[in-house]
């Protein structure tokens, strides 16, 4: 039986000479995997370019409830990049959230809200004409509340610290190593308060992004087991500046 759903590409690994596997978000199901043929035919009905990292798109799937491996009918494109293939620093912000997605969704359910955060998110990345520098901090403030670990508490004289391990703000300094210094609280707080129409106002020196980077970074491993290494971040800091 067909079913009509949206998905958002995270993983394209060759099967063989004329096929892959496609690991994609759905609307419907969750994170399903997908076998395509003949991909690289010069007449293939779904060809590999639409299968960029984080692609949104319509599709025509079979779903066996009992299969690991399901199969696509037909694809086309939800939502084809306008900005992000032309602007380096969008396209290194995708990959970096991309790795990311990848390694912190394992659902196999349905999750509406989840779906809709990331296909909204990456829309307005591509439609923005501000600077990309601070959209990844905002993304993944968002999507861990979304994943089940959002911060909680504020900022203030009284709680500068935040705490990896329990996801709060705190009057101090915990005896474990994975905390925000008083500083790289403070970011982190700003981050938490702002949207992405006003992340590229936020007072953020390259050199607090770049803490601040990594311990949201830590923090999601803490709270994810699947996020172990993550790798692409060290190109985006060198692309961000």
């Amino acid at each position: 039986m067909l079913h009509k759903t949206r998905g958002i590409v995270f993983r394209t690994i060759r099967y063989s000479d004329t096929s892959i596997i496609v690991h994609i978000f759905t609307e419907l199901f969750g994170l399903r995997s997908y076998l395509v043929n003949g991909v690289h035919a010069k007449r293939a009905k779904v060809k590999a370019s639409a299968f960029q990292p984080l692609a949104l798109v319509e599709m025509n799937v079979t779903n066996r409830e009992k299969s690991h491996m399901h199969r696509i009918s037909d694809l086309l494109p939800a939502h084809p990049w306008n900005t992000i293939p032309y602007d380096i620093a969008k396209s290194s912000v995708l990959l970096f959230l991309n790795e990311v997605l990848y390694k912190a969704i394992r659902e196999e359910e349905p999750h509406e809200a989840l779906f809709e955060f990331i296909s909204h998110s990456l829309q307005i990345l591509d439609l923005s004409t501000e600077s990309p520098a601070n959209f990844h901090l905002v993304f993944l403030a968002q999507l861990a509340g979304l994943l089940g670990f959002s911060p909680h508490g504020t900022w203030s004289a009284d709680t500068p610290v935040f705490n990896l391990t329990e996801g709060v703000f705190q009057g101090h300094e915990p005896s474990h190593a994975h905390f925000m210094s008083a500083e790289v609280s403070l970011a982190f707080a700003q981050v938490l308060g702002a949207n992405f129409e006003n992340a590229h106002s936020l007072p953020i020196t390259t050199f607090r992004r770049r803490e601040l980077l990594r311990k949201i970074i830590e923090y999601y491993q803490l709270h994810i087991a699947t996020v172990k290494e993550i790798k692409s971040h060290v190109v985006l800091e060198e692309v961000l500046g």
